[in-house]
């Protein structure tokens, strides 16, 4: 403020020592046009002169606004109809949104009258033709969007989304390599392209695809590490079904390093260790995942390993196994099936024991114990009335299945695409929600033979199909 104070000052100090000097040195000027003579100061000439260049200034500006005075009133009609486009764009989205086909369409057709973006008038244009169905508008749109450098990978997306929906995977993977040439670090890019590339099975490329995902940080930790070895699984399986018995190995060592806790991948390492003759680390391979992950699954391939031929020699090799994860419940359970199969009837009564007790959890193992303890007091007492019980026990629980969380499906075996959907690690180990067994009220008694345990089945869910 003081400094534009100062700056008037200033000015008006100079044009007062300007008019000073004007009136002490006054000058004389004559001039002659045609008949007339004029007579007068310098500085009245100085004064006239500057009226002069100020009128001129006005005229010229006055000139300028009429002969702009058109084009000012078509920018100010384009910039109302743009005002007007955008808010029927926005409520064309809004439309979009909230699922009204007709009101998108009529607001879209709307927009692209009154403005000149084919981008965004696009984008609802595509939108509203897929709520109202119509595919080949929405084609159309999205091959329009294609074609702007800026737009591309809009398009793109639209054009991979009908191309699954119309079960042209073909196509599908085509436009998603398009879109990893035209912006690779967008995440849905790489992740569109390995789920087309597994369910093509290409695994190469998958591979691929996956270590660029992992590379760009667009998956990390546990999940990086799980989607690697289901896909090195995945090779080894096509390996194996070719005769490659090298190079599935190879792949097989390769998943279980990726995902050592991974027991179905540990029991396909200890398989083809085994008939590579080298059955020592066969065994290693499922004692160290026995440690992290107890399950079933590595039951079998441990028996080979052994050569456990004999029951008493694989109630040995059990009973090596369990002592790696010692009161784990498939330790328990894997010592019970053993000891049954051997006769040995105190052995198996003593691991059911904790997980068939009135306090314990009715989890994973209980009705696979209840099984076993049917067979138990058949086998040893011949009571088969106790052992109706057990068995009708066990037949109230529910076993762990692997099972797609995607769609539901419960395929015999763990594989990394699910057979049902082909969603890709999608099985996990566990009781269905619908099926898992309440626990008693707990009376601190055991369940009478004849009797039933007072158990309550969660109401059955129905299963959605659910694509990826």
């Amino acid at each position: 403020m003081i400094l534009r104070l100062f700056f008037y000052l200033v000015q008006i100090a100079i044009l007062a020592g300007i008019a000073v000097w004007f009136a002490d040195h006054p000058g004389r000027v004559a001039v002659e046009w045609l008949d007339y003579r004029i007579d007068t100061s310098v500085g009245i000439l100085f004064f006239f002169a500057i009226l002069l260049t100020i009128f001129s200034i006005l005229f010229y500006r006055l000139i300028r606004f009429v002969v702009r005075a058109p084009q000012r009133l078509r920018e100010s009609r384009r910039r109302r109809r743009q005002r007007k486009g955008y808010r029927v764009l926005a409520e064309g989205m809004i439309a979009a949104a909230a699922g009204r086909p007709r009101a998108a369409a009529r607001l879209a057709k709307r927009a692209r009258a009154l403005l000149d973006e084919p981008r965004l008038t696009l984008i609802l244009s595509a939108q509203a033709a897929e709520l109202n169905g119509d595919r080949a508008e929405a084609a159309a749109c999205y091959q329009a969007l294609r074609e702007n450098p800026e737009t591309e990978l809009l398009g793109l997306r639209g054009s991979i989304a009908q191309a699954r929906q119309t079960g042209d995977a073909a196509r599908a993977l085509e436009l998603a390599r398009r879109a990893r040439e035209v912006r690779a670090q967008t995440p849905w890019v790489l992740e569109t392209l390995f789920d087309l590339q597994v369910r093509a099975r290409l695994w190469e490329g998958a591979q691929a695809t996956l270590e660029e995902r992992i590379r760009r940080r667009q998956v990390e930790g546990d999940a990086a590490a799980r989607l690697k070895a289901a896909v090195f699984d995945a090779r080894r399986a096509e390996a194996q079904a070719t005769g490659d018995a090298e190079s599935a190995l190879s792949f097989a060592r390769r998943a279980h390093e990726a995902a050592p806790g991974q027991p179905a991948i540990a029991a396909h390492l200890a398989s083809l260790l085994f008939a590579a003759d080298k059955a020592r680390r066969a065994r290693r391979t499922v004692e160290a995942t026995w440690a992290r992950t107890p399950h079933p699954d590595l039951l079998p391939p441990y028996r080979a390993a052994n050569r456990a031929d004999g029951a008493l020699a694989w109630v040995q090799a059990v009973q090596m196994l369990a002592s790696l994860a010692p009161g784990q419940p498939e330790s328990r359970l894997a010592l019970a099936g053993a000891a049954l199969e051997a006769h040995l009837w105190g052995v198996a009564r003593e691991n059911l024991a904790p997980l068939l007790a009135a306090d314990a959890p009715r989890d994973e193992a209980y009705g696979r114990a209840c099984t076993l303890r049917a067979a138990l007091e058949e086998g040893e007492n011949a009571d088969m009335a106790s052992a109706r019980h057990w068995r009708a026990e066990a037949a109230k629980a529910a076993d762990p299945v692997w099972q797609c969380t995607g769609c539901g499906a419960v395929p015999d075996a763990w594989t990394p695409l699910c057979p049902r959907c082909g969603a890709f690690d999608s099985l996990t180990w566990h009781v269905p929600p619908e099926q898992r067994v309440a626990a008693p009220q707990a009376d601190g008694l055991p369940p009478a033979p004849g009797t039933a345990r007072p158990v309550s089945l969660a109401a059955p869910r129905p299963v959605s199909a659910a694509g990826s």
